[in-house]
């Protein structure tokens, strides 16, 4: 997990300010890199999810299952029982 705290994140009910700063994130890599094309994530969700971690594991569980469906023509299942750093090793190892 890059330089992430896992606890920290399991903590972290503050969905929305995650959120936000991952858009403000986004919008300074766009105007850096003067990208024509990006997504912003809909704060709107924000009250979906109860912690950081939960929102994470929900947004790697979906990207995984849309690079797996890339790959493969069809969509995985993915066990509800993964960690979230057990995903990220499912996508890494799919991603090569």
């Amino acid at each position: 997990m890059s330089n992430r705290n896992i606890e920290t994140m399991k903590n972290d009910t503050n969905v929305l300010c995650h959120i936000q700063k991952l858009n403000e994130e986004t919008l300074e890599r766009v105007a850096a890199e003067n990208l024509s094309f990006y997504m912003l994530i809909a704060e709107e969700i924000a009250p979906n999810y109860d912690t950081v971690y939960a929102f994470e594991l929900s947004q790697a569980r979906e990207y995984y299952s849309d690079v797996y469906k890339e790959e493969r023509g069809f969509r995985p299942r993915i066990s509800t029982d993964l960690s979230l750093e057990e995903v990220e090793t499912l996508i890494e190892n799919l991603e090569g």
